[in-house]
């Protein structure tokens, strides 16, 4: 029945976290508690994390039931945020900061696919402009800001696995997003994030000389920074 699949697959998906979490950084403890899931819940379209649970709506209005893969990974990613102490700032961060938490567990740029039977909600394959560490949140809603950091995020992955092939591209990636919700905190997009991501990648304590994936690094927040000039990676 369909309330069995949503229990299955709220459990299977919520509890993917911890391992993905501990099989990239075996010291990281922050995936290890108990995620109550509600699924079912009155409604349709939609899914949410309200502080002390991820919810999930049953199909109807139509779009499917909302407990599946990165839809669930995604309103997760939101409590990650809290307890890492990124939090989840209007400014899109929060947003955009859960999709890199679905796209990076499931390894696709693409949100909630075929939710409303086709298509998808976002993907990391977007152009979505930065507005400047002046303004981050000027698209006036925080999915669409969030896209921005959505998006950088996804072409390092995309950029590591071309430069390092699949395997280890994504350990790569996932290993210096790790490291950098473990070591800053932060709480906004601003563009000290690409400065950020160089340092955790630096191996000789000089950044000023560049890291070993530099290029990769700085050409997927440059196609999010400088208009369509950067190539879509």
């Amino acid at each position: 029945s369909s309330i069995v699949t949503e229990q299955a697959n709220a459990y299977i998906v919520a509890t993917m976290m911890r391992d993905w979490i501990r099989g990239i950084n075996p010291a990281d403890a922050h995936g290890d508690f108990v995620t109550l899931a509600n699924v079912s819940v009155a409604g349709s379209c939609n899914a949410f994390y309200n502080g002390s649970s991820i919810n999930f709506y049953a199909a109807g209005g139509g779009c499917v039931n909302t407990a599946y893969s990165t839809v669930i990974t995604q309103e997760q990613g939101h409590w990650m945020n809290d307890r890492y102490g990124t939090g989840n700032g209007n400014d899109g961060m929060g947003e955009g900061n859960a999709d890199v938490w679905g796209m990076y567990l499931w390894d696709t740029p693409i949100i909630g696919a075929n939710f409303s039977g086709g298509g998808f909600i976002r993907t990391g394959n977007n152009l979505r402009q930065f507005c400047g560490d002046c303004c981050p949140g000027c698209y006036g809603e925080v999915h669409n800001d969030g896209e921005v950091w959505m998006g950088a995020a996804w072409k390092v992955r995309n950029n590591l696995n071309t430069a390092l092939g699949n395997a280890a591209g994504d350990l790569t990636a996932n290993t210096l997003f790790l490291g950098w919700m473990n070591g800053y905190n932060q709480t906004q997009i601003r563009s000290i994030i690409e400065t950020q991501w160089m340092t955790l990648d630096d191996d000789d304590g000089n950044i000023a000389n560049g890291s070993p994936h530099f290029s990769e690094i700085d050409s997927a927040f440059a196609a999010m920074t400088r208009g369509r000039a950067a190539a879509l990676v």
